[in-house]
């Protein structure tokens, strides 16, 4: 029989990986050198717009982002890499 965290479990399980966002659908280039910040922002916007999700930065890319939240039922899957950007501007949410 089921407990109430065994439960409590598979439901958290199910939000944060129930749907996956990737900066690159939002338009995102992942070069490494192209400003991906309004793409990430995108992303995690989508997932916290669904309830929450899995925003997956790419194995092989790089990400040049600004600043960004993260809210709750959002996970980072981070296989590539995330550069901050130098433009200060970037991190004004």
């Amino acid at each position: 029989m089921f407990s109430f965290k065994c439960f409590v479990y598979l439901f958290v399980l199910h939000v944060a990986f129930g749907q996956t966002y990737s900066p690159l659908s939002y338009g995102a280039k992942g070069d490494g050198t192209t400003d991906d910040t309004s793409a990430v922002r995108a992303a995690l916007a989508a997932a916290t717009n669904s309830k929450g999700g899995r925003v997956l930065f790419d194995y092989g890319k790089t990400f040049l982002t600004g600043g960004f939240n993260v809210t709750n039922n959002t996970i980072l899957d981070i296989k590539g890499t995330i550069l901050g950007s130098t433009d200060n501007s970037k991190y004004i949410l």
